[in-house]
């Protein structure tokens, strides 16, 4: 494979292969993704490569990617009001099914999965929320896992909700 010719310059030394079309390509013109899709339950076929063709990343891979980085900007938005705040939330729509996620590092990380999951159903806010600690014990090691549950609504975020 070092002997190759890269597909999209014809420069040799194309030692990289793309996750797509499996043609080779050299460094310089080989696209490289860096992103580790936490926040996605099941990685997409298109995206679960490390490095593409400039031609199958333009046609595949781009646009897909984008949505993505959009969406996760869009999650670190949602508005979070926690259990205990119910009496800043009374009057809000608890219509849609909760957001479950399970086997979550931290508080943080559950909390950013439930939001991408919001976002990606159309909802800006979630309430409700609830998070619960399991500690698994494996010899001497110790180790927390979060699993966190809430409820997406959409709220107006010109209202204020606290006085």
């Amino acid at each position: 494979m070092t002997n190759e010719l890269c597909k999209h310059c014809k420069g040799p030394r194309a030692k990289y292969e793309c996750g797509i079309c499996k043609e080779c390509t050299c460094k310089k013109c080989t696209q490289f993704i860096e992103e580790d899709f936490i926040y996605l339950s099941n990685i997409p076929e298109n995206l679960s490569h490390p490095q593409y063709c400039p031609t199958c990343f333009d046609e595949h891979v781009a646009n897909d990617l984008l949505d993505y980085q959009n969406t996760v900007e869009e999650a670190k938005d949602v508005s979070v009001f926690k259990k205990d705040q119910s009496k800043v939330t009374r009057l809000l729509n608890r219509k849609a099914d909760p957001l479950k996620v399970t086997d979550c590092e931290d508080e943080k990380t559950a909390l950013i999965k439930m939001s991408y999951q919001a976002v990606k159903l159309g909802y800006n806010a979630l309430i409700d929320v609830e998070f619960k600690n399991k500690k698994i014990i494996n010899g001497s090691h110790k180790k927390i896992i979060v699993d966190a549950h809430a409820i997406p609504t959409t709220v107006d975020k010109n209202k204020k909700f606290y006085d």
